[in-house]
């Protein structure tokens, strides 16, 4: 703060106390207030294109207008090097809602003790000039990215006792814009891209023709900006004119911490110096341009009421951290923390297109490893959830609708895989029981069967093979073995196949009435055996329920005659008999 008064202060005396020099009445003839140059353009050579914002712009490009969306006050006084010579411009811009903003603006040139001479080239006396304009201008930004904007400008020309008046017309776009005050810096810098043409359209009234009247004015420019070494920021902008002193000019910029500002140009024939300083509230701008006659001196004060540069610089600063940080967290994969810094940003700049174009790829990417993670560890459910999610954020995404169809791919696979384990132990199971009572021919044609069904499971040859050793142990030492197992008739399949609807639908008497039968002929009819005891169990529990402890037993004591390691019925046995000899104690 002390840094921008000392400036201010040196500033204000340079103004003060520089010398005006004189200029004849040819020169003083020429100068026109119809584009309200700012001090801060007349520093970086006189290019407007891309530089000035709000009151400035009219006549220049208008469309700039947009790029400093904050209400303004604005003063501009002009030295110029003739006698009582000034330019003085007076307005105000007003932002409409997000996109839109206006500007109105006066300017007045005002010279005096002119001399001047007739057509004999005698001399006749001094006289004054004065050329003032009113001029207002609008502009309207499109997607952050696009600004146009139009003015008109009316003008009225004085030379002592004549008078005449002109209407002008102006139009202008602008790219990528960034306000100047408080631009996000990025790796690469800051572009902003500007073109525009005025004097369009020349409505004189009693305008003379011959005298003053100008064609249009075509204007391009390109300007670029970065921050360097935390608080420094550099500015470099030119432009191609088909109006003023040279086709090109160029400016350069040097600014500290958002608040002093260093700048050099050149107008295309003469260099160009000022300085800046910025405040919370206001900004004071002065230039200094060589001329062949002497120095013009231009100085601009804006007032910004409710403007806080700190708080907006600190602000601008936090968002720019947050993108960094979020990027990072991006390209490193951890896509929760950078979703969480593009929210931090959109909070505090929720049209901010960076943050949310990386917070959507954020959030795809994010549900996308989580799927992958998810279908690693065979939860489907949640990986199915997760691709859902990604998918709802890219329609029609491609790379979700394979990982969708892998999911269905390999919950099925894994449901026909869980399938043939369970068969696989189920069977190894009853071969172990058969083996144990002796009955090795029905060991050998269940597995004989399963391999039909799942070949090349390497558990069931190996009990095929032990099974046929048992067996003809048993037949060399003469010990009796059963009949080979009968084979299954269809008419036995399908009574289990009326067992297991019997069971499905609630029935558990009648379907144990089926399949006991079926099960004491056919023992070796694993898929009935299995269904039997699961009847056995269902009836035990539903009789336990009701009291009848006992009666449960008698069930579940079936259970174990068709499975003895049934575990499941050896613990019902074993509580219900302890609840027994509690009931009988306590009687």
């Amino acid at each position: 703060m002390k840094t921008g008064l000392r400036i201010f202060v040196i500033t204000a005396v340079v103004f003060l106390y520089c010398p005006v020099n004189a200029l004849n009445a040819e020169e003083a003839g020429k100068r026109s207030p119809d584009g309200f140059m700012s001090a801060r353009t007349a520093a970086l050579g006189g290019l407007n294109t891309v530089i000035d914002t709000g009151l400035y712009s009219l006549g220049a490009n208008p469309a700039v207008l947009a790029l400093n969306p904050a209400f303004g006050l604005s003063f501009n006084e002009r030295k110029l090097a003739a006698p009582y010579a000034n330019l003085i411009t007076v307005g105000t811009t007003v932002p409409i809602g997000v996109k839109n903003s206006i500007a109105i603006g006066f300017g007045d040139l005002w010279v005096g003790g002119i001399e001047g001479y007739n057509g004999a080239g005698d001399p006749t006396g001094e006289f004054s000039y004065h050329d003032r304009t009113f001029a207002g201008g609008y502009a309207r930004k499109f997607a952050k990215i696009l600004a146009v904007g139009g003015d008109f400008r009316y003008r009225r020309v004085g030379y002592d006792s004549d008078s005449y008046s002109a209407a002008l017309v102006g139009a202008g776009v602008v790219a990528s814009p960034v306000p100047r005050d408080y631009p996000v810096r990025k790796k690469s810098g800051t572009f902003t891209f500007g073109a525009s043409v005025s004097d369009l359209c020349i409505k004189g009234f009693d305008y003379p023709s011959d005298t003053v009247k100008r064609g249009p004015e075509l204007n391009a420019g390109v300007a670029w900006s970065k921050g360097v070494f935390g608080n420094h920021e550099i500015y470099v902008a030119g432009e191609y004119s088909t109006a003023g002193e040279g086709p090109f000019r160029v400016g350069f910029e040097y600014s500290y911490a958002y608040t002093v500002h260093l700048r050099v140009g050149h107008t295309g024939a003469v260099p160009t110096f000022g300085i800046g300083v910025s405040q919370n509230l206001f900004d004071f701008d002065y230039a200094l341009v060589k001329k062949e006659l002497g120095f013009e001196h231009i100085a601009t004060f804006s007032l910004f009421p409710g403007r806080d540069v700190r708080a907006e610089t600190e602000k601008w600063r936090t968002i720019e951290t947050w993108l960094n940080e979020g990027r990072a967290y991006y390209e490193a994969g951890n896509y929760d923390l950078a979703a969480r810094r593009f929210h931090n940003v959109l909070e505090w700049d929720e049209g901010n297109e960076t943050a949310l174009r990386y917070l959507v790829e954020a959030k795809y990417e994010g549900y996308l490893k989580e799927g992958r993670m998810f279908l690693e560890e065979g939860n489907w459910e949640r990986a199915r959830r997760a691709f859902n999610a990604a998918l709802n954020i890219m329609p029609g995404d491609a790379l979700a609708k394979r990982y969708l169809a892998r999911v269905d791919f390999l919950e099925e696979e894994a449901a026909r895989l869980a399938a043939i384990e369970a068969k696989v132990a189920s069977v190894l199971g009853e071969v172990e029981r058969l083996n144990r009572r002796g009955l090795y021919r029905t060991s050998i044609a269940l597995l004989n069967e399963t391999l039909r069904e799942i070949p090349d499971r390497d558990e069931l040859k190996s009990a095929l093979a032990s099974a046929r050793r048992l067996l003809a142990a048993a037949e060399a030492a003469a010990i009796p073995t059963e009949e080979p197992p009968k084979e299954i008739p269809n008419a036995v399949r399908t009574q289990y196949e009326k067992a297991d609807a019997l069971l499905a639908s609630g029935s558990v008497i009648e379907a144990i009435n089926v399949l006991e039968p079926v099960v004491a002929e056919y023992p070796h009819y694993i898929e009935a055996s299995g269904r039997l005891v699961e009847s056995y169990m269902y009836r035990g529990l539903d009789l336990y329920s009701k009291g009848y402890l006992e009666s449960a037993m008698v069930y579940w004591r079936k259970v174990l005659t068709i499975d003895p390691g049934n575990a499941k019925a050896g613990r019902y046995i074993e509580k219900t008999e302890t609840e027994i000899e509690a009931i009988r104690g306590g009687n």
